[in-house]
């Protein structure tokens, strides 16, 4: 019935596929950027790509680094263009289901049995929760500016719920409206200046992200993500989560890092999880560019950000 054990295999993988879609009929928003096609990746010329964003952010965070690396971008629920959760709890494992969806999703429109993944920050975190979960789809991971989840100690875990049951039994505050476009991508520029160390983020960034998660209203623009996005999680992993999914990751993986991005953890939690990550890793690499926590989209640090993909991906 089955000419080999690859051909068998591969008909397991596709009821896999079937069955797992049929989970959630929500499919996310996507965009196909760059020279992303059915037909390169069916044609064996290389494998699919999909690029998975950040908080708050959308798939267009991606158009100017798919010059380089064409790809499939979805938006994440509550971001872009997206369905929102109808329960939202803030658990970054929510977001595992409907990206296993669509990674199925794109391996069934290109006929391929693996896909490559890109992640910036949030989209890192999911993408290695993928890869560790689901070792079979993934063949390469690119992780741009982040190294696993926000944790916390066992020990908050009664001041979290609190925390989170009390933000979210209250009515969410109503969105603001700005009078123009040009105030809302002032604000999101304010945004990056007031997060952790030395951060921004250019203008080219803003406007690409502002023109897939804003709306027209009465009175102004405002922005269409959820607004429970906001909220505190009702939980976190803890580190020894954290270094348990480093440790299921099983392929090769590099690990991209902007001069003046996200400050990262302490020194011995950073070495930790970078221990864990290679633990099961043969290929591991590491790069530093230009720039800040969009590195990968600004224009100081994109074409440094394409490069060091595409050689990988070689």
């Amino acid at each position: 019935m089955y000419s080999s054990v690859s051909s068998f295999s591969r008909v397991c993988a596709r009821l896999h596929r079937a069955h797992s879609n049929s989970s959630s009929s929500n499919l996310l928003s996507y965009q196909t950027l760059g020279a992303a096609c059915p037909d390169k990746a069916s044609a064996g010329a290389t494998l699919p790509t999909v690029g998975l964003h950040g908080w708050l952010d959308n798939s267009s965070t991606f158009l100017p680094l798919s010059s380089h690396v064409p790809m499939y971008a979805p938006d994440f629920p509550g971001h872009g263009k997206s369905f929102h959760f109808t329960d939202h709890t803030n658990l970054i494992t929510s977001y595992l289901l409907p990206t296993l969806n669509f990674a199925n999703h794109v391996l069934d429109e290109t006929a391929s049995e693996k896909i490559n993944l890109v992640g910036h920050s949030m989209g890192s975190t999911v993408a290695l929760l993928l890869a560790a979960t689901y070792p079979e789809l993934v063949s390469k991971l690119v992780l741009i500016e982040g190294l696993g989840p926000l944790t916390k100690p066992t020990s908050s875990l009664i001041s979290t719920l609190r925390s989170h049951t009390d933000t979210f039994s209250s009515p969410p505050p109503p969105k603001k409206i700005y009078p123009t476009i040009d105030a809302c991508l002032k604000a999101r520029m304010r945004t990056a200046e007031l997060s952790p160390g030395s951060q921004y983020i250019t203008l080219r960034t803003c406007g690409n992200l502002i023109a897939r998660s804003t709306e027209a209203v009465e009175g102004g623009v405002t922005f269409t993500h959820d607004q429970r996005l906001k909220h505190p999680s009702h939980m976190y992993l803890t580190e020894s989560q954290c270094l348990k999914v480093l440790e299921s990751v099983t392929c090769p993986v590099l690990i991209v890092k902007a001069k003046e991005g996200w400050p990262e953890p302490s020194k011995e939690v950073v070495q930790k999880r970078l221990e864990a990550l290679q633990t099961n890793v043969e290929d591991f690499r590491t790069v530093e560019v230009d720039g800040s926590h969009h590195c990968h989209s600004d224009e100081d640090g994109c074409d440094q950000v394409g490069k060091a993909i595409v050689e990988f991906f070689r």
